[in-house]
């Protein structure tokens, strides 16, 4: 008997071959090393594998909002679904995508993660790639991902964009107390400066918020505690750009200290 087996299939450059795999005269014996024969049908089992890497058939996409607005210091994750010319998955190790964020305002740029996944999960029926990013600056920045200098799409929103590239709007993460201050009028006390309050005269002074990256928050909604002294506290008005206006009064001269705590951390007073 005489055994010819051939497949037909689509390079990354999107040419026409035809795989030869099995042509013998005694097809059981020298088909051996491409396909198994199974002695209960006669049947010879081929597997047919997948073909190249195609960058316009595969995909990048996120089910959270790594491509959308994500928060500074947020390790932001997608999915990256790596496909031949005719859209079969590859589930091999060793591709390398390349991952990069550039700040649309400044120089500063970084350059994401991959990683493998090579077990199966409910959700997953075969193994998966993932990309990952880290911003520490806030800001609009430009994500494009490539493989071998050509761009992979880039799916958000259901919308897909062919050039690999999607605008990701970094915001800065909780305000932290080490990072922010207070600008408060000052005199000096005894070789020291110290904050100045008349009594019985309404004293008002500024609370200007940033992140633990140092990111300047654009937007309210913080609680404060502001105490002065063992007793008095401070109305806080939100200016809602991040910035806070702080009221007082004191109706009795001294020298008290002055707290002021946000997310259960102390401002720094300068």
């Amino acid at each position: 008997a005489r055994l010819s087996v051939t497949a037909e299939y689509t390079t990354a450059n999107g040419e026409q071959v035809v795989g030869h795999i099995c042509d013998a005269e005694s097809a059981r014996t020298l088909c051996g090393p491409f396909a198994d024969y199974d002695s209960s049908n006669g049947w010879f089992n081929v597997a047919v594998r997948a073909g190249e890497l195609n960058p316009d058939k595969s995909l990048a996409y996120a089910k959270g909002t790594a491509f959308g607005q994500v928060a500074a210091g947020s390790n932001a994750e997608f999915e990256i679904l790596p496909r031949d010319g005719l859209q079969n998955l590859l589930t091999t190790n060793g591709y390398l995508f390349q991952i990069r964020m550039q700040h649309q305002e400044s120089p500063y740029r970084l350059l994401g993660q991959t990683r493998f996944q090579a077990e199966q999960n409910a959700v997953r029926s075969a193994a998966s790639y993932y990309g990952r990013y880290r911003a520490l600056y806030s800001g609009k920045y430009l994500f494009s991902i490539k493989y071998n200098g050509k761009a992979i799409p880039v799916q958000q929103g259901g919308l897909t964009n062919s050039n690999g590239t999607v605008e990701v709007d970094v915001i800065a993460a909780p305000t932290n107390g080490a990072r922010s201050f207070i600008q408060h009028q000052l005199i000096t006390l005894g070789g020291e400066e110290a904050l100045a309050s008349t009594a019985g005269d309404p004293t008002t002074f500024s609370i200007y918020t940033s992140d633990a990256f140092g990111n300047i928050k654009k937007s309210g909604g913080e609680e404060f505690s502001v105490k002065i002294g063992p007793v008095a506290e401070a109305h806080i008005k939100d200016n809602k750009n991040g910035t806070y206006t702080a009221n007082y009064t004191m109706t009795v001269a001294g020298t008290y200290d002055m707290e002021v705590q946000v997310n259960g951390m102390y401002l720094f007073q300068p």
